[in-house]
C-alpha cells in the first residue's frame, strides 16, 4: 500500500476539510494517507521523507511552509494546495480556490440586493496572492454591471493592532454613501467591518450589507448580526491534489495552476434584506437556516410569532417572499447539492444527512423541481468538477 503524506501548515479546520479530499480519493485507490502537522518546526524534511518514504506528498495551506519547497523533496512528487501558485507553478501543480470567481459572485451578490446598491472592498494589509486577485476580479465586476466602488486597504501599524483596525474601519464606512454593500476578503476581516458598522449605529444590513469568505462558522455565527459568506469547496480542493498526485505517480508529466470555484454562498443577516421590518421573521430565518437540516417542521418555527399559525404564516410570506414551507425546503436543497457534489457521500444518505423525512420523499421533490434524479445531478456535478 502506498503511503501519501499530507502536510498541513495552514489553519487546523480548513485543512481537515481539504485531508478529508485527500483521503475520499485515497480509499478509493488505496493509498495509506497520513496527515504531518509542523514538519519544520518537529524535524527536517528529509528525516521524515526518509522514515516514511512515501510515493508521493501534498502541502496544504501559504502560511508556514517554508522548507517544503518542490526542490526540497527531491525526487518524491508533490503537488501543492491554496499555495501562491506563481511560487511553484512551474516546478510541481497547484490548486487553489478561484480567486477570480470569488471576487465576482461578490459583486453580483451585493449588486442583486438592492438597484442603489454602491459597492466597496475591505481588503487586507500586504501583496497576497488570493486577497489581491479577489481585490481584482471584484473591481472588474462591480465596473462591468456599472456600480460605483470604494476600497479600503488597512496599513501596516492597522493589521498589527485591532483597535487601530476598528479606528481605521469606523471613519472610512461614514464615508461610504448608502446602502452600500462591502466585500470583505475574509471573514475575519468582516467580522470587523460588521463590529465597525455597529460602533458607527449603522443598520445591517439596510444600510450597509456584509459578505466574507470562507463560511468560517464561529467567526460567522459569533458575529452581530451573523457574517453571509462565500463557502469554499476545500473537500474538492484536497480530492482534486489526490487526483494529480495520482496521475504524477501513473507517468503523467503534470504541471500549472488547477482552480475549483466557490461552493456558493451562505447567507446570514449581515446581507439578508427582507421585504418589510419582521423582527419574528428575521429569527426564523435565521433558525430555519440553522436547523432545517436537522428535520425541523414548519410548526416549530411558529414559537418564534407571538400570533395564531394563519397570521404567522401571512408575517413570514410579507418579510421574505417565502411560506415557512419553502423556506426550509430552500435550505435543504442547498445542502443536497452540496452534499451531490462530494462522491464520499452516499446518495442514500443524503436524505437523512439533510432533514428530508424520507429518501423516497426526497427523490420525488428533487424531480419535481429539476426534471433530473438525484444520480443524474451527480453525474453532472461530478463531470464538471473534473473539467
Amino acid at each position: 500500500m502506498a503511503t501519501i503524506l499530507f502536510f498541513q501548515t495552514g489553519s487546523s479546520e480548513t485543512a481537515r476539510q481539504k485531508f478529508e479530499g485527500v483521503t475520499s480519493f485515497a480509499n478509493e485507490v488505496g493509498w495509506d494517507a497520513r496527515m504531518i502537522t509542523n514538519a519544520s518546526a518537529k524535524q527536517p524534511l528529509g528525516a521524515i521523507l526518509s522514515f516514511w518514504k512515501p510515493a508521493g506528498c501534498i502541502v496544504e495551506g501559504s502560511g508556514g511552509a517554508q522548507g517544503l519547497s518542490p526542490s526540497a523533496f527531491g525526487a518524491t512528487p508533490v503537488v501543492y494546495q491554496c499555495h501562491d501558485p506563481t511560487t511553484v507553478a512551474d516546478a510541481a501543480p497547484c490548486v487553489t480556490s478561484d480567486s477570480s470567481a470569488i471576487g465576482a459572485l461578490a459583486a453580483q451578490e451585493l449588486a442583486a440586493l438592492s438597484p442603489a446598491n454602491n459597492l466597496a472592498i475591505a481588503g487586507r494589509f500586504g501583496r497576497v496572492y488570493w486577497a489581491e486577485t479577489r481585490r481584482a476580479a471584484f473591481l472588474a465586476e462591480a465596473r462591468r454591471i456599472g456600480r460605483p466602488t470604494y476600497e479600503f486597504i488597512p496599513t501596516k501599524g492597522e493589521s498589527e493592532d485591532v483597535t487601530l483596525l476598528q479606528k481605521g474601519l469606523r471613519e472610512w464606512l461614514k464615508t461610504l454613501p448608502r446602502p452600500c454593500g462591502v466585500f470583505a476578503v475574509n471573514d475575519e476581516i468582516g467580522s470587523h467591518v460588521l463590529a465597525a458598522a455597529r460602533a458607527n449605529r449603522m443598520k445591517i444590513p439596510e444600510d450597509v450589507s456584509v459578505i466574507g469568505v470562507d463560511n468560517d462558522e464561529l467567526l460567522c455565527e459569533s458575529s452581530t448580526p451573523h457574517l453571509s459568506s462565500i463557502r469554499l469547496d476545500y473537500r474538492r480542493t484536497g480530492r482534486m491534489a489526490a487526483e494529480l498526485l495520482s496521475r504524477i505517480l501513473a507517468g503523467e508529466r503534470t504541471l500549472g495552476h488547477f482552480t475549483v470555484p466557490p461552493g456558493g454562498i451562505v447567507r446570514r443577516s449581515s446581507s439578508r434584506i427582507f421585504h418589510r421590518v419582521d423582527k419574528a421573521a428575521k429569527k426564523a430565518v435565521e433558525a430555519i437556516r440553522r436547523h432545517a437540516c436537522d428535520g425541523m417542521k414548519p410548526s416549530d418555527v411558529l414559537k418564534f410569532f407571538d400570533c395564531s399559525r394563519r397570521l404567522a404564516e401571512m408575517r413570514f410570506k410579507a418579510a421574505t417572499g417565502k411560506t415557512i414551507t419553502d423556506e426550509i425546503q430552500s435550505v435543504r436543497m442547498e445542502a443536497v447539492y452540496e452534499l451531490l457534489a462530494r462522491p464520499d457521500v452516499q446518495i442514500s444518505a443524503i436524505a437523512g444527512r439533510c432533514g428530508w423525512p424520507s429518501e423516497s420523499f426526497l427523490r420525488r421533490i428533487f424531480r419535481r423541481k429539476t426534471g433530473r434524479s438525484l444520480s443524474e445531478e451527480r453525474a453532472i456535478r461530478l463531470k464538471a468538477a473534473k473539467q
